[in-house]
């Protein structure tokens, strides 16, 4: 993928941020010890990382491509529904 930096940002900080966050998704994909509720806080936790650490560094078009907000959305509606069933199946 073909990443267009800011005017003014370092190619340097750039490199850095890109590589940590490629570094911490791989670390999240290969670790199966976890429930699927501690997957989902982690990658959305993730994505609010990386959504920081590239803005102003990249335009707006990058961003969403190696972040996707659609995502987010994605993962906080089933993080959603597996919270209401879990929490339903306690009460009931």
């Amino acid at each position: 993928m073909l990443i267009n930096p800011l005017p003014g940002s370092s190619p340097k900080a750039l490199h850095s941020a890109l590589t940590d966050l490629r570094f911490a998704v791989a670390n999240q994909q290969g670790s199966g010890q976890f429930t699927a509720s501690e997957r989902a806080t982690a990658y959305l936790t993730w994505m609010q990382e990386g959504r920081r650490r590239l803005r102003g560094q990249v335009r707006t078009g990058d961003l969403e491509r190696l972040v996707p907000t659609k995502s987010y959305d994605v993962v906080m509606s089933s993080l959603s529904s597996l919270t209401t069933h879990v929490s339903g199946d306690a009460v009931g």
